[in-house]
């Protein structure tokens, strides 16, 4: 084995970027696994100190942003016209509502404080602090981006996954579902109210400063 002699070489580097992205023990694809399977319990874990066997949340968040951003980029992927193609029509066009829907995910930081302060409100008695819902919700939504971006080259092999790709937000519902304690139906049912009202806040604002932008800037 030739020995270290402390310099820094691109070989090392790539080595050890290749390792912490597919070892099976990396924190990275411990965090992928189980945001996937048990999303309650990372967040749980994590929170109660855990945190050396995870991903940190922001940065699996950026992280999740960056692929699917570079994706997109890449493939030339355009939601609002797959959309069409899955439905068989053309549509009709509004460069407003199609401006909205190709940018959409840029605004998901803002998803992020919404989901948690909406499921501090409807669960209140959990113990669990705000910053504690923040950072749980980077990883959720950080990981609802992961999954979305899957469905992007599937839209190319047919375009009726971009259709599709809306059912990933139940994830969304499982992943608060898991992270709290108490009554199962009465949990499902907050869990999804959450999910929900969090989305329709987060489309709401979206809406109303992308037409906002529009209006002022035409």
């Amino acid at each position: 084995m030739k020995k270290n002699d402390g310099r820094i070489y691109f070989k090392d580097q790539w080595h050890d970027a290749m390792y912490y992205i597919f070892s099976l023990d990396s924190p990275l694809w411990k965090t992928f696994k189980g945001l996937t399977t048990n999303p309650g319990k990372v967040g749980n874990e994590y929170i109660a100190g855990k945190r050396k066997s995870y991903y940190t949340p922001i940065k699996y968040f950026i992280l999740a942003s960056a692929i699917y951003f570079l994706l997109i980029k890449v493939t030339g992927y355009d939601i609002v016209q797959m959309q069409f193609k899955a439905m068989g029509t053309k549509g009709v066009q509004n460069p407003v509502i199609d401006s909205i829907k190709n940018n959409v995910n840029y605004f998901l930081f803002l998803l992020v404080i919404i989901l948690a302060f909406v499921s501090k409100l409807f669960f209140p008695k959990s113990g669990k602090s705000y910053p504690e819902n923040v950072a749980y919700s980077f990883l959720i939504v950080g990981h609802f981006i992961a999954l979305s971006t899957i469905f992007i080259p599937l839209a190319f092999i047919n375009p009726i996954f971009a259709l599709v790709k809306y059912m990933v937000i139940l994830y969304m519902v499982y992943a608060i579902f898991s992270y709290y304690r108490g009554n199962v139906i009465w949990r499902l049912i907050r869990s999804f109210l959450v999910v929900f009202l969090s989305y329709l806040i987060y489309i709401t604002i979206v809406y109303t400063s992308v037409i906002f932008f529009y209006k002022a800037t035409h």
